[in-house]
């Protein structure tokens, strides 16, 4: 029995340690007279990924080994060998986890197999002298014995190290990233935003650690005046401080990346003295609530010379003695803040029920930009809410006023400027200016000039019940769906989105009941996809009781089914509300006898966000977990629900790579499962 050193092969992407332990019998000039000698040659371990499949980390190794016997001719020896994974002992074959039972290379090529084989990692299935094979990280160890043909027998014990040696993947991000100093005289900035991609062939991304300029216990960036002073030599009130970004997998493999980030004294509270002139530009709502992210230009001539995506911004280094003009504009979410109650608001001032005099929301109903507000605004915006149109034929989203700008007439504005000229002098170096931005469509004043999603989530008003009942259906059946209210209510308006499976019921029609439809009030672009919109009003209300029937809808089932399985409320893209003298009432959808809660995703498959929609009938905390096709779970957490209808956002950043995924909704007493595909 001879004990040898280890041996160290390194590679590109791993490094093998070869650790001949134990020759027994015949085993590198270890010669038994009674039995083959066997020899176990320096192996060799190299990543080959077109063979990695689902398990990055492996390695493949290869082990060659040869054997000679005075007497057996060496297509006759008989081959078999044994390897325990992790060289632990404990493997459920005498101590070893794979093996490849008794074969001679002569039996091999007569399709002659080994009475037993266990060995998923082999190249070479069903071949007892050939372990070669795609191998897990860690410490193996492997016996070949083999027999001549009067069953003396020789054997080699092989220890093998396959270790990840490969650094971790990171790509810093290429596009300009600007920060702007805050009130604390610094901005704190997470090094997640600074990464376009990370991954390691071993280490999920959540086990790695993230760092600053090779020093791990930097695990946060925080830039302030300091960094602008120091760095900023072409500017004076910004900086390109130059950064590198650390990673670290679970072995300590390291790798980085480098890049600028560009930070900004917008609001002057770096103490910065500087011979050029400063512009500041703010834009707010008629509330008073900050617009961004939106688009501002400076331009000098007619030719831009800045722009910013954020307000506040602050453009710097302008030469004196020039005169400069300021452009905002914002052309996003056409739905922010517009629903049937602007409509019911519209209409009202149209009859003269209820006179619109601030000269900001009646610039904001003339949606068709005629300077008169009119039955065309009413029609404009129910298509846009109705899903008909995605954006207003003739005005932006939003638009802008200099806020010092004087309306000739408040009672009729009309071709209101969007521009701000400023003039910077040597005695004039610093100026700012704000703009007031209003919502086209939008005069209950709702749209929010960020944090869109905050529009679906309103707390503060109150809440109204759309009903309708359970039923069980079979394929081919016409079903008729009446739709009630629980409580009495004087009713102005109603809108909303009501989903559909529409694989297993198919929009046929719909009837008036207590109020009276019409086609002009339907949204049916989607209606084979499952989405029926509706857009209701009436200006001098329609007094409804409980029970009594507002409308219904027929439906032709395509498939065995319940009504509870198949009709939700979709408050994504706009809001479910019904409208009364007395103000909104947010809609929730509510199915007697149904089940205890409703999920539906939407849209499903995936490009940017969608939505998990729970319709429950109490208060639960609910774990989510996202689990990829080979069963790994990608993230979890836990949101807190409440009676009637949540909305959880589903970005598609959560979601590492394209493809398809599970989602888990676990209840307090159930657990549903939702496929979701990613683009």
């Amino acid at each position: 029995m001879i004990s040898l050193t280890m041996n160290r092969i390194d590679f590109s992407n791993k490094i093998l340690y070869l650790i001949p332990v134990i020759f027994i019998a015949s085993c590198y000039n270890i010669y038994s007279q009674n039995g083959p000698i066997v020899a176990c040659e320096p192996a060799e371990c190299l990543i080959d990924s077109t063979n990695i499949k689902e398990d990055k980390c492996l390695g493949h190794v290869h082990i060659p080994v040869i054997a000679k016997d005075d007497h057996t001719l060496e297509d006759d020896l008989r081959w078999e060998y044994f390897i325990d994974l992790n060289n632990d002992g404990i493997g459920n074959y005498f101590g070893f986890d794979l093996y490849s039972t008794s074969q001679s290379k002569k039996q091999k090529v007569l399709g002659q197999l080994p009475s037993e084989f266990f060995n998923p990692f082999a190249d070479q299935a069903q071949c007892s002298y050939n372990a070669n094979g795609i191998y897990p990280i860690g410490i193996h160890k492997i016996l070949f014995r083999v027999y001549d043909n009067d069953l003396n027998k020789g054997e080699c014990v092989l220890v093998f190290k396959v270790s990840d040696c490969k650094p971790p993947k990171i790509k810093c991000k290429r596009e300009k990233i600007e920060y702007y100093i805050t009130s604390t005289s610094c901005v704190n900035i997470s090094l997640h935003d600074l990464i376009e991609e990370a991954s390691d062939n071993c280490s999920d991304t959540s086990n790695m650690i993230f760092f600053l300029n090779n020093d791990i216990k930097k695990n946060k960036l925080t830039l302030c005046c300091e960094d602008i002073i120091s760095n900023g030599k072409e500017k004076c009130y910004e900086a390109d401080v130059p950064i590198q970004v650390w990673l670290i997998d679970e072995v300590g493999n390291k790798s980085y990346c480098d890049l600028n980030v560009t930070i900004k004294d917008n609001l002057s509270i770096c103490p910065i003295s500087c011979p050029f002139g400063r512009i500041s530009v703010i834009a707010k709502t008629i509330k008073n609530e900050i617009i961004t992210p939106l688009n501002i230009g400076l331009f000098k001539k007619g030719e831009i010379i800045g722009e910013a995506t954020v307000s506040p911004c602050q453009f710097n280094d302008l030469e004196f003695n020039h005169t400069y003009e300021v452009k905002v504009n914002k052309n996003d979410n056409f739905l922010n803040g517009v629903t049937t109650a602007d409509i019911v608001q519209i209409q009202k001032h149209i009859l003269g029920k209820s006179k619109i005099i601030n000269p900001y929301i009646l610039l904001a109903a003339d949606v068709n930009k005629s300077c008169s507000i009119t039955s065309a605004d009413i029609a404009e915006i129910r298509r846009l809410i109705l899903g008909s149109k995605s954006e207003f034929s003739k005005v932006p989203s939003w638009d802008f006023v200099p806020e010092n700008y004087i309306f000739s007439d408040p009672n009729s504005p009309c071709k209101t400027p969007n521009v701000k000229i400023i003039n910077i002098s040597s005695t004039n170096l610093y100026q700012s200016t704000e703009f007031i931005g209003y919502k086209l469509g939008d005069v209950t004043g709702d749209a929010r000039g960020s944090n869109y999603d905050a529009l679906n989530n309103r707390q503060d008003i109150l809440r109204t019940k759309l009903i309708t009942k359970d039923l069980n259906f079979n394929k081919g059946e016409l079903i008729h769906v009446s739709f009630k209210l629980t409580q009495p209510i004087d009713l102005e308006g109603l809108q909303f989105t009501l989903l559909f499976k529409s694989r297993t019921l198919q929009y046929i029609d719909y009837s008036s009941g207590k109020i009276s439809l019409g086609e002009d009030y339907l949204g049916k672009e989607n209606v084979n996809n499952g989405i029926l919109r509706l857009s209701w009003d009436n200006v001098n209300g329609i007094f409804i009781q409980p029970e009594e029937e507002l409308f219904s809808i027929q439906f032709l089932a395509q498939d065995d089914g319940a009504l509870s399985d198949c009709l939700s409320l979709e408050s994504s893209v706009s809001t479910n509300e019904a409208i009364s003298p007395n103000g909104i009432s947010a809609l929730d959808l509510d199915i007697e006898n149904q089940k205890l809660r409703r999920i539906h995703v939407y849209p499903n498959p995936v490009n940017d966000i969608s939505f998990l929609n729970i319709q429950a009938n109490s208060s639960e905390k609910v774990d989510l977990t996202i689990i990829s096709l080979d069963g790994r779970n990608v993230l979890q957490f836990t949101k807190q629900i409440t009676e009637g209808s949540n909305k959880i956002a589903l970005s598609k950043t959560l979601f590492p790579n394209p493809g398809l995924y599970f989602l888990s909704i676990k209840f307090q007493d159930i657990e549903e499962m939702v496929k979701l595909v990613i683009y």
